[in-house]
């Protein structure tokens, strides 16, 4: 798996548990939310790119373009916080969350990459 290259990637049983934890409180903000339901498309265009994001990243291993999306949704993400904070504080709280736990995977997905790039220019130069 290449999640598992990084140094500072968690065991694998914690993703699903943040991610069962995260979805939780993304559809709790998201139902209270609903109410005003001015910005509702970002929050279905973010989980979009969320869905793809996986697909991306765990199924065809394409680390740059993951890399690419991943940091397209830590924006989208934002937004969204930035549009639950204008109408219902209490959604915001509730994504916080969620925006560091994708941060923490741009993270990761940043060291991955460049750990692949370092080792093929290694490969390259001292071979």
């Amino acid at each position: 798996s290449i999640i598992n290259k990084s140094i500072l990637a968690p065991p694998k049983i914690l993703f699903p548990i943040m991610r069962s934890i995260i979805y939780l409180l993304m559809r709790i903000s998201y139902k209270r939310y609903k109410d005003n339901n001015d910005y509702s498309i970002i929050y279905y265009v973010q989980l979009f790119v969320n869905v793809i994001w996986i697909i991306i990243s765990f199924k065809f291993k394409l680390l740059l373009l993951s890399l690419l999306w991943i940091i397209l949704l830590d924006i989208l993400i934002i937004i969204l916080l930035i549009e639950f904070y204008k109408k219902n504080k209490l959604c915001r709280y509730l994504n916080i969350s969620y925006l560091i736990w994708n941060l923490f995977a741009t993270y990761l997905m940043f060291d991955i990459y460049l750990f692949i790039k370092l080792n093929f220019l290694c490969l390259i130069f001292f071979i």
